[in-house]
């Protein structure tokens, strides 16, 4: 078992959605990811054979909620993939303890989050009269849950020398 820290991470999005083209995005952080999980809530009513004591008369579990990250990126001379992205897209933190950080293929540890909706976009250091900062933008993202955590991700091509035409379709 591997302790990972934040420097081991990469963040790959698909813009035109999975089974299409990995995107790498060099010089951009996520602080962290809020995933809820539900809220757990219980109903008391007092019991009447003791004094001071409490009877649980109802539970109630809510749905788990939106997960929401902010990711954020130099602003420069190109537009960013994050706020031409129109359609839902998947995003993939992927840590890595050895080898490029922009080959998907490198990481151990993969947190997959179905983006869903850019929310909101923040540019910080607009104009600064006496600094040099960076100027930066966070993007907020809503997404569905769950986060999934996926351990060695192994991506192969199968190829076949040939083809069986399929004759018949048969539904049981």
């Amino acid at each position: 078992m591997e302790i990972l820290t934040a420097s081991d991470g990469a963040i790959f999005v698909q813009p035109d959605g999975p089974g299409t083209q990995m995107v790498f995005l060099g010089c951009h952080q996520i602080e962290g990811i809020d995933e809820p999980l539900g809220d757990y809530t219980i109903s008391y009513c007092a019991d009447v054979s003791k004094n001071k004591k409490w009877v649980t008369v109802s539970e109630v579990i809510s749905p788990s909620g939106v997960i929401n990250l902010s990711i954020s990126e130099d602003v420069t001379s190109a537009l960013s993939y994050l706020t031409e992205i129109k359609c839902p897209f998947p995003l993939y933190v992927v840590f890595s303890n050895s080898g490029r950080r922009d080959i998907f293929e490198n990481g151990i540890v993969t947190f997959i989050v179905n983006v869903k909706k850019v929310t909101n976009r923040t540019i910080d250091n607009v104009v600064l009269i006496e600094s040099d900062e960076r100027v930066m933008q966070t993007l907020s993202l809503a997404s569905v849950p769950p986060i999934i955590e996926a351990v060695d991700i192994v991506i192969e091509n199968i190829n076949t020398n040939g083809t069986t035409p399929i004759n018949d379709i048969v539904f049981y």
